[in-house]
This record gives C-alpha cells, sequence and structure tokens, in this order.
C-alpha cells in the first residue's frame, strides 16, 4: 500500500481524510466513520474509540440492506475499508499487538494457525501459571525439576496428582521452564 501523500512520508489517516486514492460509495463512508472513531497514539494505532466487544477488540456496525446491519471487529472493517476484501478462513492481526488498533499498516492476513502462533511468540498465551485453574507456579515448577525428591514428596506438598509431578519431570508438562 503507497504511503501518504501529504508529505509525511508515513502511512497516516490524511492521506484517506484528503481522498487520495480513496473509494467511493460503501467504502468511502466506511472509511470515514471509522476515522471518525479513531485518536492516533504515540506508537501510530489508530486506537477505536467506538464500542468494544468482550473480547477486547473494537466493533462497528455495517449496514446491510433494509435491517439494521451486523457488528464486525472494527479492524477487520478497517482492513476492508482501507486494503480490501479478507479470503475466507483468513484472520487479520495486528503487527502492533494492540487490540484497539484500526490502523491499516498495522494489519495483516493470516491464518488460524499464524494467529496462534503470533499470540504464543508475543508470550499472549495462557499456560502456566496464567492458565485458569493453575496448581502450580513457576517456582514450584522449578524447584520439582531441579530437586531429586520423590515425585510422592512434590505431589503431597503442593496438592497435586504424582503424575503432574512426573510430567513436570520428564518435560512433558512445563516444558518452557
Amino acid at each position: 500500500m503507497p504511503l501518504c501523500e501529504c508529505g509525511c512520508g508515513e502511512m497516516c489517516r490524511n492521506r484517506f481524510v484528503q481522498g487520495h486514492n480513496a473509494k467511493r460509495g460503501v467504502g468511502g463512508s466506511l472509511r470515514s466513520r471509522i476515522l471518525q472513531k479513531i485518536t492516533i497514539n504515540s506508537n501510530g494505532c489508530w486506537e477505536w474509540e467506538g464500542a468494544v466487544g468482550s473480547n477486547g477488540y473494537g466493533e462497528i456496525r455495517i449496514k446491510n440492506g433494509r435491517s439494521g446491519g451486523k457488528r464486525v471487529s472494527a479492524h477487520r472493517a478497517a482492513y476492508e475499508a482501507f486494503i480490501g476484501a479478507i479470503p475466507d478462513g483468513l484472520s487479520v492481526l495486528h503487527t502492533c499487538d494492540n487490540r484497539a488498533c484500526v490502523n491499516p499498516a498495522h494489519l495483516f492476513l493470516g491464518s488460524p494457525a499464524d494467529n496462534s502462533r503470533d499470540m504464543v511468540d508475543k508470550g499472549r498465551s495462557a499456560r502456566g501459571e496464567r492458565q485458569a485453574g493453575a496448581r502450580l507456579s513457576k517456582a514450584q515448577v522449578v524447584e520439582i525439576k531441579q530437586s531429586k525428591a520423590p515425585l510422592k514428596h512434590f505431589a503431597e506438598k503442593f496438592g497435586v496428582h504424582i503424575g503432574t509431578v512426573s510430567k513436570i519431570r520428564t518435560g512433558r508438562n512445563w516444558a518452557w521452564v
């Protein structure tokens, strides 16, 4: 996607506000609706200031015919309005890792596997003690791995099954620690 023609040398909203290569009709009105609901932060993120869903992502209502429309993720709507259609089965991911960002320069397409890999690479996956229902802390796992004490000792000490302790010792659980 070409850079802004306003002289800033970057992808900024001026490019779209001033109408450089702007789509007309539905795409243009969606663009203007998106641009009305953002503020730009110091990282260049276009922070969504409209409705936010329970998942933390911005939402915007897209009109379709006579009905009131449907709610879609604001970053997906921004991708479609400023870049183009999203092929079936692909997700819109953020280079900035900011759920509120709708800057098309910070968005890219990826498969569900790419999305999961991106989440793990950026440390956003719920694993270890961040996982709901975790019974052990990282410090306890380190203690189990470094000790030569019997498995039963740690199972009783930490209130977990002996199989859990065994899997930690053999690297099948908590392998990253």
